[in-house]
């Protein structure tokens, strides 16, 4: 199997290692606008490229909206930066994502490839290996390891 690395320049390949979705619920639709300046600064930096997004909308009856970037205005400043939005989010993706959306709430579901992380994956592959894993912890849990570790300190 080919890496895509062997297909285009170092710079405008997609290193299929570091890429993760993320998908963030907002009140409605125009409250995208809100969130597009740190995308822009997260672009410009290069700490990510955005490789697909994809604007949801469920309404008060259930019905879910699908909504392309081009159809979402707000979404006008990142047209001309380093995103390559295509199709990597199946229907059946993004019907799964919205399931978690809550009636009369918009989401915003972002496929990146983690820039920050190249240099790591470099030295990865230099080394003989490979990323081959990642998960988004829940905030639940993080906030209960968090509390717990505190309570641990206290008690000692």
């Amino acid at each position: 199997m080919a890496d895509a690395r062997d297909q285009a320049s170092p710079q405008d390949a997609i290193l299929p290692d570091l890429v993760a979705y993320l998908m963030f619920a907002l009140p409605d639709v125009g409250a995208v606008r809100f969130v597009v300046p740190a995308l822009v600064s997260l672009v410009e930096r290069a700490a990510i490229r955005i490789v697909d997004v994809v604007v949801l909308s469920r309404d008060d009856e259930g019905s879910v909206a699908t909504l392309e970037p081009e159809a979402v205005e707000a979404l006008a400043p990142l047209r001309g930066l380093d995103v390559e939005v295509g199709g990597l989010l199946s229907d059946h993706d993004i019907q799964m994502l919205a399931l978690a959306l809550d009636r009369g709430t918009a989401a915003v579901v972002l496929v990146t490839e983690d820039r920050w992380a190249m240099a790591l994956d470099e030295a990865v592959r230099s080394a003989g290996g490979q990323i081959i894993a990642g998960e988004r912890i829940d905030a639940s849990r993080v906030r209960a390891a968090l509390s717990e570790e505190v309570h641990n300190s206290e008690g000692a």
